[in-house]
């Protein structure tokens, strides 16, 4: 049970970290790198179309589909000239960010709470503002999608494991019940190398053949008393019976007596029977 606990524990925690790190967004200085090489191959088309020999829309389409970002461009001075104007205005710079912004280097704004911003100078007529716009909103939806399922696997894990248990724990009530009503040949099934339910049902199992034994033992001790008490009975109502006849023999009995009554009655009688008959 703590080896499945555990494990069920482990695997959670596991498919946790693989969906942080799968939904997580590197937001490094190899993505700025990245980021910087594709402005880089789209700026001549940028700068032409700030030239007015293009159109800057379409190019700032371009280069946010390549980007995969949320892409403005604004002049020196904040004033939106092409791309999402929903994107938000050029972060407030540091010193050191502004001077790399005009040594012509991509800058990354960065605050405690919400996603990075960058800005790329296009010449010394525009800047490039791009950030990950509704990145972070699918992000956690994602994160919230991936969270709920881990919680609803671990939840099947715990429920599937309470089942196991409950259904072992059924058949050893089941088997108890059994045994109480006194079916003793019954026995559960167990495993002998499982865990601490199926020690449990085995010693359910040798309970029930120990108060089998016990049950055995007494009715054989009943059929060798009842045995040994029936032997002298009999011989001594067999005993009773000849002492009653002897006594009846003896001349001091009643039965004696009336039966010496009756035979010299007998006798008197057919002594005078033959004279009756002369008379007739």
């Amino acid at each position: 049970m703590f080896l499945t606990f555990f494990a069920a524990v482990l695997a959670f925690v596991t498919l946790a970290s693989i969906v942080l790190f799968a939904t997580a967004e590197r937001h490094d200085a190899g993505w700025v790198e990245a980021a910087d090489a594709v402005v880089e191959a789209h700026k001549p088309a940028l700068l032409a179309a700030l030239a007015g020999e293009g159109d800057l829309e379409a190019a700032t389409g371009a280069l946010a589909g390549a980007l995969e970002l949320r892409v403005a461009v604004r002049s020196p001075d904040g004033a939106h000239l092409a791309g999402d104007p929903a994107t938000p205005p050029l972060r407030p710079l540091r010193p050191r960010q502004r001077s790399r912004l005009e040594r012509g280097a991509p800058v990354m704004l960065r605050e405690k709470s919400g996603e990075p911003q960058l800005a790329f100078p296009i010449g010394d007529r525009a800047i490039l503002i791009a950030d990950t716009g509704d990145h972070a909103s699918r992000r956690m939806r994602t994160l919230v999608l991936g969270v709920v399922g881990l919680v609803g696997l671990l939840g099947a894990s715990a429920w599937l494991l309470a089942r196991s248990l409950t259904r072992r724990l059924a058949l050893l009530e089941d088997g108890a019940a059994r045994i109480a009503r006194g079916e003793l040949g019954h026995r559960v099934q167990v495993d002998p190398r499982g865990d601490e339910i199926d020690r449990l049902g085995q010693e359910m199992n040798d309970m029930a053949y120990q108060l089998g034994e016990l049950i055995r033992g007494q009715r054989s001790l009943l059929t060798n008393v009842s045995h040994e008490l029936k032997t002298p009975i009999a011989r001594l109502r067999v005993l009773a019976e000849l002492l009653t006849e002897r006594a009846e023999t003896l001349p001091e009995h009643p039965r004696a007596r009336g039966s010496a009554r009756a035979r010299s009655s007998s006798s008197r009688t057919s002594a005078s029977w033959p004279r009756s008959c002369k008379t007739c």
